[in-house]
């Protein structure tokens, strides 16, 4: 089974951590991932019917659940074609985020939806689920704050840019009084 992931009309892009797992039934068979060109393919199969369905940051988990292939019939000998379609079920969303006025990398963890997406040099796009979610934005393993966003499908969301403020917090340990010895582990 073959196929390539779709969203508005083109191929996914390679920087939205794109799975795709073949179900017969509702058995889960196997998980691939998704080349540059939006593209997967799966071998060995049994011959029966099976449908492919794509999920972001991972596979299996519902929630991140953005199209499916319609059903198709694996025979001995052959390769099947099974396209998915995400554009009904998830849109893209895009912006920036700053740390203190500067372009910042790290990641944003959407916990509801067990996804988290990474930022570099400030920018994203994330192909993400319909609905409204709300992630805790990480650098350099802070919780900064988070950000809320609506997801409409087969639509593109410009979030802007999002700053944080951050500041330094210092002090001395001391114990009976006196601060702690720099070669106390």
């Amino acid at each position: 089974i073959q196929g390539t992931v779709y969203w508005n009309g083109s191929p996914i892009s390679p920087d939205w951590d794109m799975y795709v797992s073949i179900f017969q039934g509702s058995q889960d068979m196997a998980h691939v991932g998704v080349t540059s060109l939006g593209a997967y393919q799966k071998a060995g199969l049994v011959p029966g019917s099976y449908d492919a369905r794509a999920y972001v940051d991972g596979c299996c988990y519902s929630l991140r659940l953005v199209g499916a292939s319609p059903a198709v019939n694996v025979v001995g000998g052959a390769t099947v074609n099974a396209d998915i379609d995400t554009t009904a079920s998830s849109g893209l969303v895009t912006g920036s985020i700053t740390v203190d006025g500067s372009p910042a990398s790290g990641g944003v963890s959407f916990s509801g939806l067990g996804i988290s997406a990474s930022f570099n040099n400030g920018a994203f796009t994330w192909l993400m689920p319909v609905g409204s979610h709300t992630g805790f934005v990480y650098v350099n393993g802070v919780n900064l704050g988070s950000i809320s966003l609506t997801v409409t499908a087969g639509q593109t969301t410009n979030l802007g840019a999002t700053n944080f403020q951050t500041g330094a917090i210092q002090g001395t340990v001391y114990w009976n009084g006196s601060p702690i010895s720099p070669d106390w582990d």
